[in-house]
């Protein structure tokens, strides 16, 4: 057990000093002033969200949505309004959400933390000239991402 703290304490009387020098040899290395950093364009995505009409499809649950573009993927980002209460069944509830612009939207992924289950009909998207369907049309499991098809 001793042989043992003793080889410990040698490893890292040598590991701590070679970290220092490596760490201020790459502060010193490191540029003055970062390169200006280009801010994503935003665009205005109109989301509406179905849930089916059936028997319990309507979920307190918390939504969250990301959508994936030819550019990029947008952050994860709850779908409420804290005004009303969506996601009853058959309802059609709007979203009005100003995100990164991923470019033309190819696919969109739903999360729904567990407490009631939530049957999802679909997802349409409005942004710019384009509108894209995202169909479901059944129940969503909880607690994992769930890719939507487009259609």
């Amino acid at each position: 057990m001793r042989f043992r703290r003793n080889v410990k304490r040698r490893m890292i009387a040598v590991v701590i000093p070679l970290l220092a020098a490596t760490l201020s040899a790459l502060v010193v290395a490191s540029p003055a002033r970062a390169e200006p950093v280009s801010v994503l364009s935003t665009v205005l995505y109109h989301i509406e969200v179905t849930t089916g009409d059936v028997n319990n499809a309507e979920t307190d649950a918390t939504v969250r949505l990301q959508l994936c573009g030819a550019l990029i993927c947008t952050a994860e980002r709850d779908l409420d309004d804290p005004h009303k209460n969506d996601r009853q069944r058959g309802a059609t509830d709007m979203y009005d959400r100003e995100w990164e612009d991923v470019g033309p939207v190819r696919n969109a992924y739903v999360y729904v933390s567990c407490g009631d289950a939530w049957y999802l009909l679909r997802i349409r998207i409005k942004y710019g000239s384009r509108f894209d369907t995202f169909v479901y049309d059944n129940w969503l499991p909880c607690n994992r991402w769930t890719g939507l098809p487009v259609g």
